[in-house]
C-alpha cells in the first residue's frame, strides 16, 4: 500500500469523517480533499505518520481555518522527529491568521504588524501601523519589526524586535533554524512578522479560546484530540517560545485583568467572564478565585 493511500484510508474512517462533518458540515469533504492534495504535493508529508496529519487538520478545522499554504493562513509541514526518527506532521500558522483570530474575538479595535527601516521615526512607524496601505522607504535597511494592538477599552501595546533579536530568538528556540533550513530561512519576513505578532498577543493580550488554541498548537505536533491542553502537544522543533511567555505576566496585562474581574458585580457575571476567556495563567486564575470569595461573602 502506498503512503498516500494509507493516509487517505486513515482520513476516510467513519469516526474521523464524522468529526470533520460536525465541525465543517457540508465543507468537510472539500476540506479533507484539500488536505490530501497538500499531502500528495509533498513527498515528505506522504511519509508522515497519518495520525499527526489528521490531528493537525483537526486543529485547523476547529478554528475554521483553511489549511492551504497558498492562502497564507495555516499549513501542515513535515518534520523529522530526531527522537523517534519518524516523519511527523506539524501544524503551523501564518501571522495574518493570528490577527484575524484577534479580530474575531471582538475585543480588538486594531491590530497590525509592520517592518521598520533604518532612519524611521516613531511617528512614521505609528502611521504605518494604523494605515490601511503600508508605505515603506526605498533602498533602506530593514532593522526592526513592530507589532501593535489597541483594545476596545483603549488598552494598547506595541512590541518591537530587531532583526538580530529575531535571529537570536530563533537560534534559541528552533533546531531547524540552527541547521539553516525551514520557513524561517525560506520566508524570513513572514516568519518575523508572525513571531512578533504571536509574542505580542501571548504576552500582553487577553486571549480568546480560539487564540489560546492557536498559540498552544502552532508549530507543534498534536498528540491527542484534546489539543487545547498543553500535554496534548509536542514542540518537536524545540520548546515553544510561548512556554516562556506563560511563566510571567506583563504588569499592564495584570492591571487589565484586575479591572475586568473587579468589574463583575455578581457571580454570574464572573462565571461568564471566565467562561468566555478561559484563562490558563495561574495569576489570572487567582484573581477570579479571590473575587469569587468576595462576591460569595
Amino acid at each position: 500500500m502506498s503512503d498516500l493511500l494509507q493516509i487517505k484510508n486513515y482520513l476516510e474512517r467513519d469516526a474521523i469523517n464524522q468529526k470533520f462533518q460536525k465541525l465543517l458540515w457540508d465543507n468537510a469533504h472539500w476540506f479533507l480533499t484539500t488536505v490530501l492534495g497538500i499531502v500528495n504535493s509533498n513527498d515528505l508529508l506522504k511519509k508522515a505518520e497519518p495520525q499527526t496529519i489528521y490531528l493537525a487538520s483537526l486543529v485547523s478545522a476547529s478554528l475554521k481555518l483553511p489549511i492551504n499554504p497558498n492562502l497564507w493562513f495555516a499549513y501542515i509541514v513535515p518534520y523529522k522527529n530526531w527522537k523517534s526518527w519518524k516523519i511527523e506532521a506539524q501544524f503551523q500558522m501564518w501571522y495574518k491568521w493570528f490577527i484575524q483570530l484577534a479580530q474575531r474575538s471582538s475585543k480588538f479595535k486594531t491590530i497590525e504588524t509592520v517592518k521598520v527601516y533604518e532612519n524611521d521615526t516613531d511617528e512614521e512607524v505609528m502611521k504605518r501601523l494604523v494605515a490601511i496601505r503600508k508605505i515603506y522607504p526605498v533602498d533602506a535597511e530593514l532593522v526592526w519589526f513592530a507589532s501593535y494592538f489597541k483594545l476596545l477599552n483603549w488598552f494598547e501595546k506595541t512590541f518591537y524586535m530587531s532583526v538580530d533579536e529575531l535571529k537570536k530568538h530563533w537560534v534559541k528556540y528552533s533546531q531547524s533554524y540552527k541547521r539553516w533550513y525551514g520557513q524561517r530561512v525560506d520566508n524570513f519576513d513572514a516568519m518575523a512578522e508572525k513571531t512578533v505578532t504571536k509574542l505580542l498577543l501571548s504576552k500582553y493580550a487577553p486571549l480568546s479560546v480560539d487564540m489560546q488554541t492557536a498559540v498552544t498548537t502552532d508549530q507543534a505536533v498534536i498528540r491527542d484530540e484534546s489539543f487545547d491542553a498543553v500535554e496534548a502537544v509536542e514542540y518537536v522543533d524545540n520548546e515553544s517560545d510561548v512556554i516562556e511567555a506563560e511563566t510571567s505576566l506583563d504588569p499592564e496585562l495584570l492591571e487589565y485583568w484586575k479591572k475586568e474581574v473587579k468589574s463583575c458585580k455578581t457571580l454570574a457575571e464572573l462565571k461568564k467572564l471566565k467562561k468566555d476567556n478561559k484563562p490558563t495563567n495561574l495569576t489570572i486564575l487567582s484573581l477570579f478565585k479571590t473575587h469569587e470569595k468576595t462576591l460569595q461573602n
